[in-house]
């Protein structure tokens, strides 16, 4: 794995480009109906790892695909994005031919 800078993709030197083992864990996707979102991903068979009402308003659901190293997170009072604003993420399903989608899937139309 290479290390370089964020800012001009130069490759990174010194103590501070040490290789460390990172993973991305989290994301947090804002959402309109807390309840709703959850009964979705409950559908899809996700596991619900979280879901912690607090007195101040605060909710934290979390879920994770089955495999996946990375979670969802949504709730109340747990972002200030405007919901529906999350783009660019990827549900990587393999084999393509069991997602539901495959007909909008670029790697998979014609099969």
């Amino acid at each position: 794995m290479a290390t370089s800078s964020a800012i001009n993709n130069e490759p990174a030197s010194g103590a501070s480009a040490a290789k460390v083992d990172m993973k991305f864990e989290v994301v947090v996707i804002p959402v309109t109906d807390v309840d709703r979102s959850k009964a979705f991903y409950t559908k899809l068979g996700w596991r619900l790892d979280a879901d912690f009402p607090f007195d101040n308003g605060f909710r934290v659901v979390q879920f994770t695909p089955p495999g996946s190293g990375c979670s969802v997170q949504f709730g109340t009072k747990i972002t200030t994005a405007a919901p529906g604003s999350a783009q660019g993420l990827c549900l990587i399903v393999s084999p393509c031919r069991s997602c539901s989608q495959r007909a909008r899937c670029p790697r998979c139309r014609g099969q």
